[in-house]
This record gives C-alpha cells, sequence and structure tokens, in this order.
C-alpha cells in the first residue's frame, strides 16, 4: 500500500505541455519545484497532485506522484474517479489531501511530539503519547522501556520510513498483545507502522492498529470467480514438481552437477503452499551435505539419488537438495527429517543413478526423461517361450514410470516372435514383431509404461533353430 506524503505551499503551474497518453503523459514539468517535498521510493512514498485548467477552473485531474527529480515528476495519471486529460502550459498544480488520500496518509498530528532515529535506541518512558521514527538503511532494534514505567492507556505510534528491517523488543518478561497471543518483538519492515499502548495489566502492550501486525493477522480471501479476483492457494495452477525446459548434463562421472530450468513448481505439502521458481540454475554436490547436497549422510553406492528444487520463502532463495532414493519411491515433495532450516517447500526433480564412489554417472536429463549409457539388460541364446518378468532395479530407479529402448534377436528357425511389455499378461507389448522367416532383427526401439516399479517382461520365441536376443535399456522418465 502507498504511503502518502501530503507537502505544505505546492502551489505552481504546469512549465510543459501534458497529453493525455502516449509518450510524455507520466513526466509533469512544473514551473517551479519550491516546497517539493523527498519521496522515499523504497517504501511507496506517493504524493497526490491536482491538475486545475487555467482557462475555466472548473476542470480537475488527479494524479499519484511516484517520483521527483527537480521540477520534473513521474506520475500515475487519472485517480480518483478523475480522467487522463490534455494539459497546457500555465494550467495550475497543487498539492492537498484528496477524498482518497487523507484516509491512507501519514497522519502523525494526534501524537503530543515527534522523534525520528537512523539506528537502534533504547527507548524511555517519553515516548509514551509519541509518534517515533525510524529512517535508517541498516537493519537496527528500538528496545521498549520496562512497560511498568509508562502512563497506562497512552497511545504511542512506532514508524518504519527506512529502508531496512526495525525490530522492536518488549523489555524483560514484558510483551506484545497480538491476534496470535504474546509476543516479546514484533519487526516491522520498511514502511510498516505500529500503534499501540502500556496495557493496565502489568507487562503487557496492547498492539492496536498498523501494517505491522500483518503478519500475525493474514488476510483470508474466498474463492476467486474472477480473472482478477485474489486466489486462495488451491487454485493457483501447477503441479508440483512441474518443469519446463530443465537440463542437467553428466558428461563424466562426478559428484557435481548443475541443474536448470525456465521455471520449476514446489509446494510445502501437497496441496500446500505452491511457489513458482523462475529461472532456476542450481548446483548440487553429493560429497557434501545441506542446502546443495546430500539432506544426510552420505551418497549411497551403486543406486539412485532424488534431487528436490526447495525453496525459502522467507529468503526467497531456491536450492537443490539430494536424498537416498534406492530402496524406495522418492514422493512428490520431500518427506525426509532433514530438510534445511527455512526451507519450506519443495519439489521432485529428479532421480539419477550413482556409481561405485558414489558419484552421478554420465548421461542427460531434459525436462523429466533421463537418457543414460545404453545398457543391455538381457543377453540370450535360449528363447523365452512365456513372458518372463526382468528386474531393472539395477538400470532404473523406483520412481521411473516409463522405460525405453531396443530390441534385438536372430534365429535360424521358421518363425521368431520378440516383445518387450510392462505385464505378463502381454498388455501395452511394444514392438511385438512376428518375423516369419529365417531372419535378424536389428535394434528394434520400444517405450513403455512401468506397472510394478523396476519390473518389465520380455518374449522370445522361435520355432525352431539357433537363437540370440537382446534387450536394451536407454533411459527412463519419473
Amino acid at each position: 500500500m502507498a504511503q502518502f506524503v501530503v507537502a505544505n505551499n505546492v502551489n505552481t503551474q504546469l512549465a510543459a505541455a501534458l497529453p493525455s497518453s502516449g509518450a510524455g503523459s507520466t513526466t509533469v514539468t512544473l514551473a517551479s519545484s519550491a516546497n517539493l517535498p523527498t519521496l522515499n521510493t523504497a517504501i511507496g512514498q506517493q504524493m497526490p497532485l491536482t491538475l486545475n485548467d487555467a482557462a475555466t477552473g472548473a476542470i480537475y485531474e488527479t494524479v499519484y506522484v511516484t517520483a521527483i527529480s527537480g521540477a520534473t515528476l513521474t506520475v500515475l495519471r487519472g485517480q480518483e474517479g478523475t480522467s487522463a486529460l490534455n494539459w497546457n502550459v500555465g494550467d495550475f498544480a497543487f498539492c492537498g489531501p484528496t477524498a482518497g488520500t487523507a484516509g491512507l496518509a501519514t497522519m502523525r498530528t494526534q501524537y503530543q511530539a515527534s522523534a525520528s532515529f537512523s539506528s537502534s535506541q533504547t527507548l524511555t518512558a517519553a515516548i509514551a503519547g509519541e509518534s517515533v521514527g525510524f529512517t535508517g538503511t541498516s537493519a537496527a532494534t528500538f528496545s521498549m522501556p520496562a512497560q511498568s514505567t509508562v502512563p497506562s492507556l497512552t497511545p504511542t505510534a512506532v514508524y518504519n520510513d527506512g529502508t531496512a528491517a526495525l525490530t522492536l523488543t518488549a523489555n524483560g518478561s514484558d510483551k506484545f498483545v497480538v491476534a496470535t497471543g504474546q509476543v516479546t518483538s514484533i519487526v516491522m519492515q520498511p514502511g510498516d507502522d505500529l500503534s499501540f499502548y502500556a496495557s493496565s495489566t502489568s507487562g503487557l502492550w496492547q498492539a492496536t492498529a498498523g501494517s505491522a501486525l500483518r503478519q500475525y493477522e493474514p488476510l483470508v480471501v474466498g474463492a476467486a470467480t474472477a480473472s482478477q479476483h485474489a486466489v486462495q492457494f488451491g487454485q493457483v495452477a501447477g503441479v508440483v514438481g512441474s518443469v519446463r525446459n530443465l537440463v542437467m548434463s553428466v558428461t563424466a562421472a562426478s559428484a557435481t552437477a548443475t541443474l536448470s530450468a525456465d521455471e520449476i513448481v514446489v509446494e510445502s505439502a501437497l496441496g500446500g503452499l505452491r511457489y513458482c521458481l523462475p529461472n532456476f540454475s542450481k548446483t548440487i554436490n553429493l560429497a557434501t551435505t545441506g542446502v546443495g547436497g546430500m539432506d544426510t549422510g552420505t551418497a549411497p553406492v551403486s543406486g539412485y539419488v532424488a534431487l528436490y528444487a526447495i525453496y525459502n520463502p522467507t529468503t526467497a532463495t531456491a536450492a537443490l537438495l539430494a536424498t537416498n532414493a534406492t530402496s524406495a519411491v522418492a514422493p512428490s515433495v520431500y518427506g525426509g527429517a532433514n530438510m534445511p532450516s527455512g526451507y519450506t517447500a519443495s519439489g521432485l526433480v529428479s532421480v539419477v543413478p550413482t556409481n561405485g564412489s558414489g558419484q552421478f554417472v554420465q548421461g542427460v536429463q531434459v525436462d523429466r526423461t533421463i537418457y543414460i549409457n545404453r545398457v543391455q539388460a538381457v543377453n540370450s541364446t535360449t528363447a523365452a517361450a512365456s513372458s518372463t518378468s526382468l528386474n531393472i532395479a539395477s538400470l532404473v530407479p523406483k520412481n521411473a514410470r516409463e522405460v525405453f529402448g531396443d530390441v534385438s534377436a536372430s534365429s535360424t528357425g521358421t518363425t521368431l516372435t520378440i516383445s518387450v511389455g510392462s505385464s505378463g499378461a502381454g498388455t501395452t507389448n511394444s514392438p511385438g514383431l512376428i518375423i516369419p522367416t529365417f531372419y535378424q532383427v536389428g535394434q528394434t526401439y520400444y517405450k513403455i509404461p512401468i506397472i510394478t516399479p523396476q519390473i518389465i517382461f520380455y518374449y522370445f520365441q522361435q520355432a525352431s533353430g539357433s537363437f540370440s536376443g537382446q534387450v536394451n535399456i536407454a533411459g527412463y522418465t519419473i
């Protein structure tokens, strides 16, 4: 929310014409810069300005000034129900309270006196009935006086007009009473204000109003029914772990890898708070623990690690976190007990194999498809007369949903049938080739879903003669 600054004696004329739209329509040039205030744009300060035609004195437009440089103003046009109009040199421009800003302007005249500080302070009982301002550029703390030394029920206000956080800390065992209970300190972000008084109950400061209380009084909105409505988190589009243009390339076995994506969706829990992480590019190091490393312990040997994009909403910081995914399916949201402090949202973005040294194996991931060096899963000289189960746990993780590769076979017999499938029932088989004569099939591509984790089926049949068949795996999707 903007903080409005109403400056006294700003009353001048336009030094340049102001069009209603197009080039130059948001720049006002005044004949004089006298009495113009300095706006703290870091906390959103704005100044109301009224334009009035010199010819009739009956035409008005209200604009909000967002930046001031000399006599040149940057403005938001047509505010408070007025329309952006064409203005001429010599038309009037003046600052004064408007209907829309009067209730929002910072009104400090109700207090007996005011004080302002730019650094940490130990306040005294004299603050009762005053407004106290903070104007610093570095984080600071205002230490409150003992509540018992301040007259009861006398209102006091604190304003953070600075560009850094200000912490109000109660004295000793004193507490601030807020909507969620009692707290020993209140953090005020730039632009925040807080009103309070010493309660008649010993040791308690009663917080009554101000934007600093929003952290204790979250805004509750109903379900959105139009495009411009505020939405509930459950309505926000996006599935946890969804990615756009994700790439991770490991050109040689290594403990480190970099994963990048245009955007990744993470959540605090399934159906929970959802965040979209843009321009993601983070490195994971399996030789370390914590942010950017394993969640705990060492990387598995000849196993699998799951990689999660994790997010700290307080600091707006994103990172990667790895966890052992060898023996169990890694959940869509990190479910371990070792999430780094402050990181509350996550999304599964990869599950990849490790070698005998606990390093990433050579491979490439694009979106949710992992390409590995082609590995032979079956090399048989004996035909499989019925659908035969094949455990591929050493080649793909439990999270694999599809597997792809190639199948080849040769026979001196009269008929050769080869198939790779998802189940022993023969459904979703691929490629399911029948060769009616002495023949050789070379590297025929297949891609099939995995119904039972790490299990697929193959089928080699011949009528007679010698036989040779191979099933190779080149990658999988998660």
